[in-house]
């Protein structure tokens, strides 16, 4: 079970957050908000930058499989106006050295994700519907992004592919036509929209 534990902002409160740098995890603190709520248990977590403290302790109910249930709750220190360390559990002496970060691999999940979001970008259009903007994408996955673009002329914004053929909407096979003698690739697209319209 989560909670969130607020209250009616005041000056004890913000005194109460100003003081503190930080929290040992594992340590027990006691909460008073300024709603007179209090607030016990172990701490999770904690994040200096918004004064936010993951407090849990157990509750007496058991699960269904008889497992000690525990309740956390996010307390703002801001709105509190009380705080005690009950127990406080001494950090260990000889921290383990974390392990260094792969730049490699996060600078390639990095342009992984720019990739994706330009991709998406490239295939949406404000004025195409669902299924315009997915068959859109299937060229796009099948040809490659730079064979496929979008054809607008006044309020009719068409799909264009290879700069050969075009998909009016509402993009059904119907609305298949080439501007060059294209015949193979004029069949190719169709059987794709075909196969898409099938199936949706």
């Amino acid at each position: 079970m989560l909670k969130a534990i607020e209250g009616a902002k005041g000056s004890k409160g913000s005194k109460v957050a100003d003081s503190l740098s930080c929290f040992t995890v594992g340590s027990t603190v006691r909460c008073k908000t300024c709603s007179d709520e209090e607030v016990l248990g172990k701490v999770l977590a904690f994040d200096a930058g918004t004064k936010l403290l993951i407090l849990e302790a157990p509750i007496k109910k058991r699960g269904a499989s008889g497992r000690m249930l525990c309740e956390r709750s996010i307390v703002n220190l801001n709105f509190c106006i009380d705080l005690e360390v009950v127990e406080e559990v001494a950090m260990p002496k000889n921290m383990p050295e974390p392990d260094a970060l792969d730049l490699q691999k996060l600078q390639k999940r990095f342009d992984n994700a720019v990739k994706l979001r330009l991709k998406f970008l490239k295939s949406y259009h404000p004025k195409v519907s669902p299924i315009g903007t997915a068959i859109y994408c299937q060229f796009a996955n099948y040809l490659g992004e730079d064979q496929v673009s979008w054809l607008e002329e006044d309020t009719k914004i068409s799909i264009f592919v290879k700069q050969q053929v075009i998909i009016d909407p509402p993009y059904g096979v119907a609305n298949i036509n080439s501007v060059t003698e294209a015949t193979k690739l004029l069949k190719y697209v169709q059987k794709i929209v075909q196969g898409f319209n099938s199936q949706n």
